[in-house]
Protein backbone atom coordinates (compact mmCIF):
# COMPACT_ATOMS: atom_id res chain seq x y z
CA UNK A 1 0.00 0.00 0.00
CA UNK A 2 1.32 3.47 -0.93
CA UNK A 3 1.09 5.83 2.05
CA UNK A 4 -0.82 9.06 1.43
CA UNK A 5 -3.06 11.42 3.46
CA UNK A 6 -6.38 9.93 4.62
CA UNK A 7 -9.10 12.07 3.05
CA UNK A 8 -12.25 9.94 3.32
CA UNK A 9 -13.75 6.80 4.89
CA UNK A 10 -12.48 4.57 2.07
CA UNK A 11 -8.91 5.75 2.67
CA UNK A 12 -9.46 5.20 6.39
CA UNK A 13 -10.70 1.63 5.91
CA UNK A 14 -7.76 0.82 3.60
CA UNK A 15 -5.30 2.18 6.18
CA UNK A 16 -6.89 0.09 8.94
CA UNK A 17 -6.59 -3.06 6.80
CA UNK A 18 -2.91 -2.31 6.22
CA UNK A 19 -2.37 -1.74 9.96
CA UNK A 20 -3.86 -5.20 10.62
CA UNK A 21 -1.27 -6.75 8.29
CA UNK A 22 1.59 -4.84 9.92
CA UNK A 23 0.42 -5.33 13.52
CA UNK A 24 3.32 -6.43 15.74
CA UNK A 25 6.08 -5.34 13.35
CA UNK A 26 9.35 -4.61 15.13
CA UNK A 27 10.26 -0.98 15.75
CA UNK A 28 12.96 0.37 13.45
CA UNK A 29 12.13 -1.96 10.58
CA UNK A 30 10.55 -0.82 7.31
CA UNK A 31 7.28 -2.48 8.36
CA UNK A 32 7.46 -0.93 11.83
CA UNK A 33 8.02 2.57 10.40
CA UNK A 34 5.10 2.10 8.03
CA UNK A 35 2.90 0.96 10.92
CA UNK A 36 3.82 4.07 12.95
CA UNK A 37 3.07 6.43 10.05
CA UNK A 38 -0.26 4.80 9.22
CA UNK A 39 -1.28 4.82 12.89
CA UNK A 40 -0.59 8.56 13.13
CA UNK A 41 -2.53 9.25 9.92
CA UNK A 42 -5.49 7.19 11.17
CA UNK A 43 -5.46 8.93 14.55
CA UNK A 44 -5.41 12.36 12.90
CA UNK A 45 -8.30 11.47 10.57
CA UNK A 46 -10.39 10.02 13.43
CA UNK A 47 -9.79 13.11 15.58
CA UNK A 48 -11.03 15.23 12.69
CA UNK A 49 -14.00 13.02 11.82
CA UNK A 50 -15.19 12.17 15.33
CA UNK A 51 -14.49 15.24 17.48
CA UNK A 52 -15.17 15.32 21.22
CA UNK A 53 -15.64 11.54 21.56
CA UNK A 54 -13.36 8.77 22.71
CA UNK A 55 -13.62 6.14 19.96
CA UNK A 56 -11.97 3.60 22.26
CA UNK A 57 -15.01 3.88 24.55
CA UNK A 58 -17.95 1.82 23.21
CA UNK A 59 -20.55 3.92 25.02
CA UNK A 60 -19.27 7.22 23.61
CA UNK A 61 -19.07 5.65 20.18
CA UNK A 62 -22.64 4.30 20.26
CA UNK A 63 -24.03 7.58 21.59
CA UNK A 64 -22.29 9.55 18.88
CA UNK A 65 -23.37 7.25 16.04
CA UNK A 66 -27.01 7.09 17.17
CA UNK A 67 -27.67 10.52 18.71
CA UNK A 68 -25.42 12.81 16.70
CA UNK A 69 -25.19 11.10 13.31
CA UNK A 70 -28.67 9.54 13.34
CA UNK A 71 -27.53 6.08 12.25
CA UNK A 72 -29.80 3.09 12.68
CA UNK A 73 -28.78 -0.27 14.16
CA UNK A 74 -28.48 -1.78 10.67
CA UNK A 75 -26.24 1.07 9.49
CA UNK A 76 -23.92 0.58 12.44
CA UNK A 77 -23.03 -2.84 11.06
CA UNK A 78 -21.47 -1.05 8.09
CA UNK A 79 -19.69 1.47 10.30
CA UNK A 80 -17.80 -1.06 12.41
CA UNK A 81 -14.10 -0.50 11.78
CA UNK A 82 -12.11 -3.69 11.13
CA UNK A 83 -9.57 -4.30 13.91
CA UNK A 84 -7.13 -7.04 14.93
CA UNK A 85 -9.88 -8.41 17.16
CA UNK A 86 -12.25 -11.37 16.72
CA UNK A 87 -15.64 -11.70 18.43
CA UNK A 88 -17.66 -14.94 18.34
CA UNK A 89 -20.81 -16.28 19.99
CA UNK A 90 -24.33 -14.91 20.20
CA UNK A 91 -22.84 -11.41 20.34
CA UNK A 92 -21.51 -11.58 16.76
CA UNK A 93 -25.04 -11.50 15.31
CA UNK A 94 -25.82 -8.13 16.93
CA UNK A 95 -24.27 -5.37 14.78
CA UNK A 96 -24.27 -2.78 17.55
CA UNK A 97 -22.43 -5.06 19.95
CA UNK A 98 -20.03 -6.29 17.31
CA UNK A 99 -19.17 -2.78 16.19
CA UNK A 100 -18.78 -1.46 19.72
CA UNK A 101 -16.55 -4.34 20.80
CA UNK A 102 -14.32 -4.11 17.74
CA UNK A 103 -13.94 -0.39 18.33
CA UNK A 104 -13.33 -0.83 22.06
CA UNK A 105 -10.29 -3.06 21.54
CA UNK A 106 -10.39 -4.22 25.16
CA UNK A 107 -7.05 -5.93 25.68
CA UNK A 108 -7.06 -7.23 29.27
CA UNK A 109 -9.50 -9.18 31.43
CA UNK A 110 -10.38 -6.04 33.41
CA UNK A 111 -10.89 -3.98 30.23
CA UNK A 112 -13.13 -6.66 28.72
CA UNK A 113 -15.23 -6.68 31.90
CA UNK A 114 -15.43 -2.88 31.93
CA UNK A 115 -16.51 -2.82 28.26
CA UNK A 116 -19.41 -5.22 28.86
CA UNK A 117 -20.36 -3.48 32.11
CA UNK A 118 -20.63 -0.13 30.31
CA UNK A 119 -22.55 -1.65 27.39
CA UNK A 120 -25.23 -3.19 29.60
CA UNK A 121 -27.22 0.00 30.45
CA UNK A 122 -27.05 1.08 26.80
CA UNK A 123 -28.60 -2.24 25.75
CA UNK A 124 -31.40 -1.74 28.27
CA UNK A 125 -32.17 1.91 27.50
CA UNK A 126 -31.73 1.98 23.72
CA UNK A 127 -32.39 -1.60 22.58
CA UNK A 128 -34.90 -2.70 25.27
CA UNK A 129 -32.92 -5.66 26.53
CA UNK A 130 -34.87 -8.15 28.66
CA UNK A 131 -32.46 -8.58 31.56
CA UNK A 132 -34.15 -11.52 33.30
CA UNK A 133 -33.27 -15.14 32.59
CA UNK A 134 -34.97 -16.35 35.76
CA UNK A 135 -37.07 -14.58 38.41
CA UNK A 136 -34.65 -15.64 41.14
CA UNK A 137 -31.58 -14.19 39.40
CA UNK A 138 -29.62 -11.91 41.75
CA UNK A 139 -28.13 -9.91 38.87
CA UNK A 140 -29.36 -8.61 35.53
CA UNK A 141 -28.36 -10.67 32.49
CA UNK A 142 -26.88 -9.16 29.33
CA UNK A 143 -28.33 -12.17 27.41
CA UNK A 144 -25.26 -13.18 25.41
CA UNK A 145 -22.08 -15.23 25.48
CA UNK A 146 -18.93 -14.28 23.63
CA UNK A 147 -15.45 -15.54 22.86
CA UNK A 148 -13.02 -12.68 22.22
CA UNK A 149 -9.55 -13.11 20.72
CA UNK A 150 -7.16 -10.19 20.37
CA UNK A 151 -3.37 -9.64 20.44
CA UNK A 152 -3.42 -9.92 24.26
CA UNK A 153 -5.13 -13.30 24.53
CA UNK A 154 -8.40 -15.26 24.62
CA UNK A 155 -11.35 -14.20 26.77
CA UNK A 156 -14.72 -15.84 27.43
CA UNK A 157 -17.62 -13.60 28.48
CA UNK A 158 -20.93 -14.91 29.83
CA UNK A 159 -24.38 -13.45 30.40
CA UNK A 160 -23.74 -12.04 33.88
CA UNK A 161 -20.59 -10.34 32.56
CA UNK A 162 -18.24 -12.94 34.03
CA UNK A 163 -14.93 -12.78 32.16
CA UNK A 164 -12.48 -15.68 31.98
CA UNK A 165 -9.02 -15.59 30.40
CA UNK A 166 -7.63 -18.72 28.71
CA UNK A 167 -3.91 -19.26 28.22
CA UNK A 168 -3.97 -21.97 25.52
CA UNK A 169 -7.32 -22.45 23.75
CA UNK A 170 -11.06 -22.35 24.27
CA UNK A 171 -14.28 -22.93 22.35
CA UNK A 172 -17.86 -21.73 22.25
CA UNK A 173 -21.08 -23.17 20.84
CA UNK A 174 -22.84 -26.52 20.91
CA UNK A 175 -19.82 -28.38 19.54
CA UNK A 176 -17.50 -26.98 22.17
CA UNK A 177 -17.06 -30.22 24.10
CA UNK A 178 -15.87 -32.12 21.02
CA UNK A 179 -13.64 -29.24 19.95
CA UNK A 180 -11.99 -28.85 23.36
CA UNK A 181 -11.30 -32.58 23.60
CA UNK A 182 -9.71 -32.66 20.16
CA UNK A 183 -7.60 -29.56 20.80
CA UNK A 184 -6.41 -30.95 24.14
CA UNK A 185 -5.35 -34.21 22.49
CA UNK A 186 -3.51 -32.38 19.70
CA UNK A 187 -1.96 -29.58 21.73
CA UNK A 188 1.49 -31.13 22.28
CA UNK A 189 1.72 -32.44 18.72
CA UNK A 190 0.42 -29.55 16.62
CA UNK A 191 2.96 -27.04 15.28
CA UNK A 192 0.82 -23.90 15.15
CA UNK A 193 -2.19 -22.33 16.88
CA UNK A 194 -4.01 -22.37 13.54
CA UNK A 195 -3.54 -26.14 13.28
CA UNK A 196 -4.93 -26.64 16.79
CA UNK A 197 -7.97 -24.46 16.00
CA UNK A 198 -8.68 -26.30 12.74
CA UNK A 199 -8.53 -29.66 14.53
CA UNK A 200 -11.05 -28.43 17.10
CA UNK A 201 -13.37 -27.05 14.41
CA UNK A 202 -13.28 -30.29 12.42
CA UNK A 203 -14.12 -32.33 15.53
CA UNK A 204 -17.03 -30.04 16.41
CA UNK A 205 -18.46 -30.18 12.89
CA UNK A 206 -17.99 -33.95 12.69
CA UNK A 207 -19.68 -34.95 15.95
CA UNK A 208 -22.10 -32.14 16.80
CA UNK A 209 -25.29 -32.12 14.71
CA UNK A 210 -25.71 -28.36 15.12
CA UNK A 211 -22.21 -27.48 13.87
CA UNK A 212 -21.17 -27.35 10.22
CA UNK A 213 -19.12 -25.43 7.64
CA UNK A 214 -18.15 -23.35 5.87
CA UNK A 215 -15.34 -22.28 8.17
CA UNK A 216 -13.15 -19.18 8.13
CA UNK A 217 -9.95 -19.18 10.19
CA UNK A 218 -8.38 -15.88 11.32
CA UNK A 219 -4.85 -15.67 12.69
CA UNK A 220 -4.04 -12.92 15.22
CA UNK A 221 -0.46 -12.21 16.23
CA UNK A 222 0.02 -12.00 19.99
CA UNK A 223 1.82 -9.11 21.63
CA UNK A 224 5.24 -10.02 22.95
Amino acid sequence: MEIHPIRNDDDHAAAIREIEKLWGAAAGTEEGDKLDILSMLVEKYEDRSWPNIDISDPIDLLNYEIDELGHSQAELAELAVPRPHLVLGTVQDHPVLSGALESALATTRDEVFDTFLRLHPKLKDTFFLNTKEDDSDPYESSQFTALIANPSGIFGVYSYREVFEFDRFWGIGTGRGFALGAMYAAYDKAKTAREIAEIGIKAGCEFDKNSSGPVRVHTIKLKN
